[in-house]
């Protein structure tokens, strides 16, 4: 099988998804990328039954697929319905019951997904018709209203891969005048890339968010395209940067939470030790992720952030300051745990804030600006907002908790105080 990508790498949610989505099954079953002859773009060539061995792949891993809630639309039924017509899934036995009798109208993604990978165990001849065997290409045409991403039918409409506008609803694609709009759908090829990529990034839900970290598209193009200079395979390439994305998928998923405050949840990726260790037994120095926060909002999507994440081998904070600063940032810090409580508390969820709420957040913006941002009197910002937390609940005098974590946090100072003094004797 051919598969020539004519997406371009770009931020939106379709190339993303795709992207991811090719990485999978690059990871999956192999391929040799060559120049695409016709122009820009990748060409992969994969074993015939590529796409098969993903979704078996998909198959074994029920916890994974359980895992995504993020649902379908009420306008994707009819599309979600051919999809699995000509997978011989049955369509009726497919849609969950609803509390009031009679069959909902959306479904989690994770359901689909489930579906489509029971089907390439028990019918993979059905998958190969779709995703299998001749040239398939990922690329833009224009269809008599709508604008179709890949070749082959029928056409698909899945709003969840369509292009997002960041604080905005589905994009369409725009020709001419504005009034001039076409709407997007996917082939059946493209669609089960799409829904591998899902699969493969998606990390957890608190409330009706959804995160997800995909590889960058970009990551993912310049790694294939740079492979005959690196004298590797496509699938060793790739697999590496998925397994170093899934450690941070893993960070991410012991404290779901902290993601709905962007500067927590990347300050401890930042951080994080178990990320930076991922990279040995790599060529590579570093690896670029996006966190993206999508939101159901009634019938549609939303995109509210979209955030590049860089992990590093050798991590701009490292060695003692770099160790001190990841206990800060864990599950059981007294600074994550408010975090978490102001986090359950803008979700209406029953939490009671901390005393010292305010200076937790100033810190976590300041440890933002230092690990993520580079900014050095970011960190003298952040040992004196410590200080005032610690003289804060001191004040108070309540004893218990409060007192637990006012000790904590002078704790922190001192030992930071020394981490600063090393770093200078070193060099650093």
């Amino acid at each position: 099988m051919r598969l020539v990508v004519k997406v371009p790498p770009d931020a939106s949610m379709l190339s993303t998804m795709l992207y991811e989505g090719l990485a999978y099954v690059i990871s999956t079953a192999g391929g040799d990328v060559r120049p695409n002859p016709a122009g820009p773009g990748l060409t992969v060539e994969l074993p015939d039954d590529a796409i098969v061995q993903s979704y078996v792949r998909v198959a074994q891993d029920g916890e994974g697929i359980e895992r995504i809630r993020i649902a379908t639309t009420p306008n994707d039924g009819k599309s979600v319905n051919k999809l699995l017509e000509m997978l011989g899934v049955n369509a009726e036995g497919f849609w969950p019951e609803k509390k009031g009798g009679g069959k909902a109208a959306v479904a989690p993604y994770g359901r689909l997904i489930g579906a489509v990978a029971e089907a390439a165990v028990r019918n993979p001849d059905a998958i190969l018709k779709l995703g299998g065997g001749g040239v398939i290409e990922i690329g833009v045409r224009l269809g008599r209203n709508e604008i179709i991403i890949g070749s082959g039918g029928p056409a698909l409409s899945l709003a969840l891969f369509k292009s997002c506008d960041k604080y905005g609803s589905m994009r369409v694609w725009e020709f001419g005048p504005i009034s001039a709009q076409v709407g997007q759908k996917l082939s059946p090829a493209a669609a089960l890339i799409c829904m591998l990529g899902l699969y493969s990034s998606y990390v957890d839900r608190v409330g009706n968010v959804n995160f997800l970290l995909p590889l960058d598209p970009a990551e993912v193009a310049e790694a294939l395209n740079a492979l005959q200079l690196l004298n590797t395979s496509p699938a060793e390439a790739i697999s590496v940067r998925l397994e170093i994305r899934d450690v941070g998928r893993d960070v991410i998923r012991e404290f779901t939470e902290a993601a709905v405050m962007p500067p927590a949840i990347l300050s401890r990726l930042a951080l994080s030790v178990k990320l930076s260790k991922a990279f040995e037994g790599s060529r590579l120095e570093a690896l670029r992720m996006r966190l993206v926060k999508v939101v159901e909002e009634g019938r549609i999507y939303k995109i509210y952030e979209d955030l590049p994440v860089e992990a590093r081998r050798e991590p701009y904070v490292r060695g003692a300051l770099s160790r001190e600063l990841s206990e800060h940032v864990s599950p059981k810090s007294p600074l994550m745990r408010c975090v978490t409580q102001f986090v359950r508390k803008g979700l209406g969820r029953a939490a009671q804030l901390c005393e010292e709420n305010d200076h937790v957040l100033k810190a976590v913006e300041a440890l933002y600006r230092l690990v993520a941002l580079k900014d050095v009197t970011a960190l003298s910002d952040y040992v004196r907002i410590l200080r005032d937390a610690a003289d804060a609940l001191e004040s108070a005098a309540e004893g218990g908790a409060s007192l637990w974590r006012a000790r904590t946090y002078r704790r922190w100072v001192a030992r930071l105080d020394w981490a600063i003094a090393e770093l200078i004797k070193a060099g650093g």
